[in-house]
Formats: structure tokens, C-alpha cells, sequence
């Protein structure tokens, strides 16, 4: 009896050494832990799921320069009232303006407007009767985009503005990107004619009215005289008739002779030299010495 529980026991023992050595053996040869992972599984992304996409129509930041666009609203004056322009406010930096209008930061410089109106001269109107004058424009303190509109508030008429160098016609107006806090803007202003106007201007973070008034401007008191008339044309039949190349020689020959410069007692003109006898006659190559004398020429 003890001798089969002791092959029984050692049997068993066998058993469990083959079999780990059978397990050791599998895991070698397919590479895979034989440690089971512990926890849940991570989730896998499906495959070929497209990424999430932005809604159609959104750009996920502006561009630079663009802005919404306020709707324009204008002030109005009612025909025959008074026109409430701006009143000018003084400007710190002399050097760029004394005056300006509005209450910024993008501002219509209030020294192109004598007694507080935009001039309009008979220099500056159109083909079709409205005018465009010049109103030079400064920022401070802003960059970004600026959108300037106009019109008339009194009446019917229509009125625009256009920087000369920066931005362009747009949103019915002049929109521009302003890239420096103080920009200068050269522009003008066009208008049907006289009345009562009003700027709207807008930027990403402003938006305010500038009323102003346009006048034609008085004649000039002290005119400058009319020019005389001009002399009427002659008749091509009675100019003077011009005298022939050759005759023409001639005659400077004989003003070159009688004011005592012929050179070494001969009058040359081009290759050949003419005297006096030869004017008298017409005929090129005969000379006249300089001085008292006759006539010493040759072939006579």
C-alpha cells in the first residue's frame, strides 16, 4: 500500500512539471503574455469613421479685416431746417491737422471745411453735376478694419467717400484695413450738391454719425482781368513766301559780310566762299577781300 501511494503521489508530480513545461513551451513560440490583462479593454476608435467636421457655412475664426457690417443709420433733417453739423474739436498733434470731427478714432479733418461746410467750387464738380473735394481722414489709438458710408439727410441726393490709397469700394461704402494705432487717409468726398450730409462710420468696436453741410462757394471779388484777344490767323495765300536754301545762304553771307566778321577777308558758308560780287550776281564762289579795295574775285 505504501508503495502505490507513493507512485501514485510521484505520478502527480510528473504530471504538473510536463504540463508547465508544455505551457512555457506554446508561450515561447507565439510571443503572447501568458498574463492575462486585467480591467476593461480600452475602446478602439472604429475604422473608417470620417473626424467631425465644422457646421457648413462657419470659418472657425473671421478674417482679418472683416467685421459685421452695422445697418445704416443715418440722422434726418427735415427740408428748411438748420443742418446740426459737428462741431470741430481741437487735434494735439499740429503737425497732422488742428481740427477734426466726430468723436473717433477714425476722424474727417475739420480744416478742409471753411465756416464748417464743404466747399463745393465750380473747379471740382462733375460731368454729371455732382462734386468731389477733397477731406482728408486720421486715426489714432485703432487698428482693424473701418467702413465709412455717407449720404444726404435733408433731401434726395446721394453722397460717398473714397480713401485714395487704402481699401476699396465696399457694403456701400469705403471699407480699409487700418495696420497702424495712427494712420494718415487722403481721400475725398463726392456729393449731388448743396444740402445737409451725414458719415456713418463703423469699426469692431464703434459705430457713430458726422453731420456736416455742403455750400457752393461765393465767386471770387477780385477776378483776375480777361486775357486779350488773340490776333486773328492769316490766311495761308498771304504768309510771305520763305526764300530758297541757296538764297537763304546768301543772305546770312551778306549780314556776316556787312557787319565786318568775315574771317580772313572770305565769307565761307559750307564748303565753298562767297564774296560780295558773287551776291550781287547770284552766283557762289567769288570772295571779297576785307578792308578798302575792289573786288578781286574769280572768272570775271
Amino acid at each position: 500500500m505504501r508503495r502505490a501511494r507513493v507512485a501514485v503521489t510521484v505520478t502527480a508530480v510528473l504530471g504538473w512539471a510536463v504540463t508547465a513545461v508544455l505551457g512555457w513551451a506554446l508561450t515561447a513560440c507565439d510571443g503572447t503574455p501568458a498574463v492575462a490583462p486585467t480591467g476593461s479593454p480600452l475602446p478602439s476608435a472604429p475604422t473608417g469613421s470620417p473626424l467631425p467636421s465644422a457646421p457648413a457655412g462657419s470659418t472657425g475664426s473671421a478674417l482679418p479685416g472683416e467685421f459685421p457690417v452695422p445697418p445704416l443709420r443715418l440722422p434726418s433733417v427735415a427740408p428748411g431746417d438748420p443742418c446740426p453739423i459737428a462741431e470741430p474739436q481741437p487735434w494735439a498733434n499740429p503737425d497732422q491737422a488742428s481740427r477734426v470731427l466726430g468723436s473717433g478714432p477714425v476722424y474727417p479733418v475739420a480744416d478742409y471745411l471753411p465756416d464748417n461746410a464743404l466747399p463745393l467750387r465750380d473747379g471740382d464738380r462733375n460731368r454729371d453735376g455732382s462734386y468731389t473735394v477733397k477731406l482728408r481722414w486720421i486715426s489714432a489709438g485703432y487698428t482693424g478694419p473701418v467702413l465709412v458710408r455717407a449720404g444726404r439727410i435733408d433731401g434726395p441726393g446721394t453722397a460717398s467717400v473714397e480713401f485714395s490709397y487704402l481699401g476699396e469700394p465696399r457694403d456701400g461704402g469705403h471699407h480699409a484695413v487700418l495696420t497702424r494705432p495712427d494712420t494718415d487717409l487722403p481721400a475725398t468726398t463726392t456729393v449731388t450738391g448743396p444740402g445737409c450730409y451725414a458719415f456713418q462710420v463703423d469699426g469692431t468696436s464703434f459705430t457713430y454719425t458726422i453731420t456736416f453741410r455742403a455750400t457752393p462757394t461765393p465767386p471770387n471779388p477780385h477776378p483776375l482781368p480777361p486775357l486779350p484777344p488773340r490776333p486773328p490767323s492769316l490766311p495761308p495765300s498771304s504768309l510771305p513766301a520763305l526764300p530758297a536754301p541757296a538764297d537763304l545762304a546768301l543772305l546770312v553771307a551778306e549780314m556776316s559780310w556787312k557787319g565786318g566778321i568775315c574771317p580772313g577777308g572770305k565769307c565761307k558758308i559750307g564748303g565753298g566762299e562767297v564774296g560780295r560780287g558773287a551776291l550781287r550776281r547770284g552766283r557762289p564762289g567769288w570772295w571779297r577781300q576785307c578792308g578798302r579795295g575792289g573786288d578781286r574775285g574769280r572768272g570775271r
